[in-house]
């Protein structure tokens, strides 16, 4: 079992390596260089508001505004289990990169906290993804939603044992999937019956009942109280440093206006003369907006 720093840390990004991260919402991968998501406000599935703290670029990960070959790394954590197409997403981020990292929640996971949000369910054979619509029933509720909320000793647990709970892929070239066959992975139609409740009373009874249930409410508000400029410094303590730190924000902005392209056609697209609020593309004439320093390059 791996936790997931100790996965993140040994991820095959070199020091100067421009990273792209798609779907970062609430909590971004420290060392990506440039965020692109789709939903400014939407919080709808994800776990609290979008960080904006580098820059950041609005667009369909079905459709990325990027040349060909934009990026060394292109950084995706649970984004693919939501998504409509996940065979044209993966074939853009292949588009765009040269290699990169997938993180979802296994069928283990899905089962246990169970998200109805989701589209797929996402397993690894020893050649890559495998892929199948997601039919899993959600049982427990919010549960174990509640439990790693409340309970420190699950929480971390959690924690620990990521590669226990989550698909961990890291691909070069391309990533390697398939859409499971039919009934691949099929359970037996038998099921068994488990009371909810008595899982609660046995896990939150003594011996089992957390006494440390206020340690993680405590670190959580000081966290959410903490300044940026101390989240900073503390971030850099205990950063490692096997793949360099981003770029800076300048070096970021500059680099997207380089590689910046139309969703539609993927050329290259330019501000328009006069007009710092818009952006057309080259070559099909779509115009885009720029809303203070943010590309929206949605498809419409």
């Amino acid at each position: 079992m791996a936790d997931r720093n100790t996965i993140l840390n040994n991820l095959d990004i070199d020091k100067d390596d421009w990273v792209l991260e798609i779907g970062g919402g609430p909590s971004p991968f420290i060392r990506s260089d440039i965020l692109a998501d789709k939903f400014l406000l939407d919080n709808t599935q994800r776990a609290s508001s979008l960080v904006v703290d580098r820059p950041l670029v609005i667009c369909d990960a079905h459709y990325l505004p990027f040349l060909d070959g934009s990026f060394d790394y292109v950084f995706c954590s649970q984004i693919l289990e939501h998504l409509e197409n996940p065979q044209l997403f993966l074939r853009e981020i292949a588009r765009v990169g040269r290699k990169g990292y997938i993180e979802t929640p296994n069928e283990i996971r899905e089962r246990m906290f169970g998200w109805p949000f989701h589209k797929w369910i996402v397993d690894k054979d020893e050649n890559g993804l495998v892929l199948r619509e997601n039919d899993v029933e959600q049982a427990f509720g919010l549960f174990f939603h509640r439990l790693q909320w409340e309970n420190y000793e699950f929480s971390r647990f959690c924690f620990t044992a990521h590669d226990l709970l989550n698909i961990c892929y890291e691909w070069h070239g391309k990533p390697n999937f398939r859409f499971a066959k039919e009934g691949e992975y099929r359970l037996p139609s038998q099921k068994v019956s488990i009371n909810v409740d008595d899982v609660k009373d046995l896990v939150l009874s003594e011996p089992y009942k957390d006494r440390l249930s206020n340690r993680i409410r405590i670190l959580r508000k000081v966290k959410k109280g903490m300044p940026k400029k101390l989240k900073k410094i503390l971030r850099s303590l205990f950063y490692s440093p096997s793949y360099g730190h981003r770029h800076s924000e300048d070096e970021a902005m500059n680099y997207i206006f380089s590689v910046l392209a139309c969703p539609i056609c993927k050329r290259k697209v330019s501000i328009k003369p006069h007009k710092e609020d818009e952006i057309v593309c080259v070559k099909c004439g779509q115009n885009y907006e720029l809303r203070n320093g943010i590309p929206f390059m949605l498809v419409e």
